[in-house]
């Protein structure tokens, strides 16, 4: 793929996206559901476009991208927010989800001189899993997986450093409940323990598409989230997830075509006539 002409690797990838979708009915129903339920008026071909895209553009970066051209592919937005984090000395907590170019964002951030560490989930796929850590360490970011991974990120903000997580999935069975577009969910809340644990600032982020067909990202940062500490530690980390929760879901409903409508998002939640009684 990487020897082909831009344009054909482009026509061809979408041609399997089109293809597959017709054999996914499964993803397809769940997406056109997702959106429905969301009230996000696109198609889910365009959602499937930007995937394809995705790919396409991870295999051209290996090649194309390195620390001396990464900025003809990648520009900054607000970045001072995240200057004034790592500025304090307390590392700081980067939080985003599967939204835009997740991977290709994460290696911007180190090839731009942080020290980055991402929460992975090890692919149960080894081929895989080998696969997606050789690009990440290819471009400085250090990989944890998240079983068991607190204590180690508790270790590196200690050092001062960047620990990202993808906090748009359900998760663990114990997720935090919290609103999702409407829907009272699970959600993960580890980036809100580690910040009581260690004083660490969170920062929600995304890295989304700035120029259609074009290996063009931008790298934009939110307002650090509000950390209060009332001293009861289960209500804190209700309060601090859900505000980065409605953070990503700000990102989400501003790029709707570049989020994974097809991930079963919503499996487990509340319908509002429960919540309403509750």
């Amino acid at each position: 793929m990487l020897a082909l002409p831009l344009q054909l690797a482009r026509v061809l990838i979408t041609s399997f996206i089109y293809v597959l979708s017709a054999f996914a009915k499964r993803q397809i129903a769940v997406m056109i559901d997702n959106l429905h339920f969301a009230g996000i008026n696109i198609k889910p071909i365009s959602v499937l476009s930007h995937f394809a895209e995705t790919i396409l553009d991870l295999a051209r970066s290996m090649r194309l991208i390195r620390r001396a051209t990464f900025q003809k592919y990648f520009s900054f937005e607000n970045e001072a927010v995240l200057g004034k984090a790592v500025n304090s000395n307390n590392g700081v907590i980067l939080v985003s989800g599967h939204l835009g170019n997740w991977e290709m964002g994460v290696a911007a951030l180190a090839l731009a001189g942080y020290s980055v560490n991402l929460v992975a989930f090890k692919q149960i796929n080894p081929y895989l899993d080998g696969l997606i850590n050789h690009y990440r360490v290819k471009y400085g970011v250090k990989v944890m997986y998240s079983k068991g991974a607190i204590s180690r990120c508790v270790e590196v903000l200690n050092k001062h450093e960047i620990v990202v997580m993808l906090i748009d999935q359900t998760g663990r069975d114990d997720g935090v409940m919290v609103d999702f577009f409407g829907r009272t969910v699970p959600a993960m809340w580890g980036p809100a323990n580690l910040a009581l644990k260690t004083a660490s600032p969170i920062i929600p982020f995304a890295c989304v598409k700035s120029k259609p067909n074009e290996m063009r990202y931008l790298i934009t940062f939110l307002p650090e989230v509000q950390c209060q500490r009332t001293g009861d530690k289960d209500r804190d980390i209700q309060l601090i997830t859900q505000f980065y929760i409605k953070n990503l879901e700000f990102l989400i409903r501003k790029y709707p075509e570049q989020w994974i409508w097809f991930h079963r998002r919503w499996k487990q939640y509340i319908p509002a006539e429960n919540k309403q009684n509750s």
